[in-house]
């Protein structure tokens, strides 16, 4: 752990010197300051874990910085330790520091041991609220996350279940529907079904890796084979707004190491993602091959591409991209598939292309060491 730093602030060398010496040798770092206005610019500059405060100084006393530091508008300074040094020993006095804030009052003459015990009991504390304080706020921010998550599989599961169920009433109504209409009908409700499966299967995924649960179980995984079925579950869609879905890849590309069904989600949300951002005609492109250290798996399309500004805000859950017109998707694709090629040991690369559109990549390495196999 990196060593606790010690402000000491006192006017008189000597006993500044002592003070310091004692506490670097206890193990701290240690800085000094003469006055109040050094030690006001110290803690502003290298916020330290603890200030040793005399009252008596020259341009600010002890009261008036103290006074400073807690009502300082950044927290980690006003809820810095401090424990007052001073002449200053009648109970008039304790009071009064207590009253503004400090933790704790040591008259002079002290015991040096006594000084070091104190640092030591009043930084442990602070490190340990401060640990406590983090933890309360990830807790609840992994809360709110949670929240978000199960309103929008309320919503997701609601929008596609009134799809599934009115098709299928459609079906039901229609004396002898024709073979076109029948054909629509199921494929509809077939599509919402496959949405509402890797839906599923993408949420307990994410789950797994926000938990710190287990890694994903990695092995051999054929590209093509795994582009195609992400071709093949958005066919329907691209059909209905002229998209061009098509795949490119290379023959000698060695198997990924990865996890099957969470690459293919991964292709599936890129896939998607260029449908619902894309023009009319849009030409999408599934292609694969080998790289140096692996191999890689990317999705290119004629789309509105992503504004430089954003390409960090896209990938968190819950964005959109700003500058394109489609602000309908769910806004947690580009966060999982983030999330997901990291945990396969890859990374995801997105790109604005100079003709137009988007590249998204995912950077994966290669399995050469072992015979292809399927993952679970």
């Amino acid at each position: 752990m990196e060593k606790a730093a010690v402000l000491v602030v006192e006017d008189e060398p000597e006993v500044a010197e002592v003070l310091a010496f004692n506490l670097d040798r206890a193990g701290y770092r240690v800085t000094r300051a003469f006055d109040g206005l050094t030690a006001c610019r110290l803690i502003g500059e290298d916020t330290p874990d603890l200030v040793l405060l005399d009252i008596l100084l020259p341009d600010l006393n002890g009261w008036e910085i103290c006074r400073m530091i807690r009502s300082h508008p950044d927290e980690k300074i006003a809820r810095l330790p401090v424990i007052f040094l001073s002449a200053l020993s009648e109970a008039e006095h304790r009071a009064r520091g207590i009253r503004l804030g400090a933790d704790d009052y040591v008259p002079k003459p002290f015991s040096l041991d006594e000084v070091a015990v104190r640092v030591r009991t009043r930084i442990e504390r602070s490190r340990s609220e401060w640990g406590l304080r983090d933890a309360v706020a990830r807790l609840e921010a992994m809360r709110r996350r949670q929240d978000d998550l199960q309103s929008f599989l309320f919503h997701e599961l609601r929008n596609k279940l009134m799809v599934i169920e009115g098709f299928a009433r459609r079906l039901q109504q229609a004396p002898e529907p024709e073979a076109e209409r029948r054909r629509a009908y199921l494929e509809a409700v077939g599509s919402a079904s496959r949405y509402l499966a890797d839906l599923a299967e993408e949420m307990l995924l994410l789950r797994r890796m926000e938990t710190g649960s287990d890694g994903l179980p990695l092995s051999a995984v054929n590209l093509g084979e795994v582009a195609a079925e992400a071709l093949d579950l958005h066919g329907h869609d691209a059909t209905k707004k002229g998209a061009v879905l098509r795949s490119s890849g290379s023959r000698r590309a060695p198997p990924a190491r990865a996890h099957r069904q969470a690459l293919r989600l991964c292709v599936s949300n890129l896939v998607e993602n260029s449908l619902r951002y894309g023009p009319l005609g849009n030409r999408i492109t599934v292609a694969w091959g080998t790289r140096a250290g692996g191999v890689y798996l990317e999705v290119t399309d004629e789309g509105p591409g992503i504004p430089e500004t954003e390409m960090a805000r896209v990938v968190r859950p819950f964005e959109h991209g700003g500058g394109v017109g489609d602000r309908t998707g769910t806004g947690l694709g580009l966060y999982a598939v983030k999330t997901l090629v990291r945990a396969m040991d890859g990374r995801l690369v997105l790109a604005n292309r100079s003709e137009g559109g988007l590249r998204a990549r995912l950077e994966l390495r290669g399995w050469t060491d072992e015979p292809e196999s399927r993952s679970p």
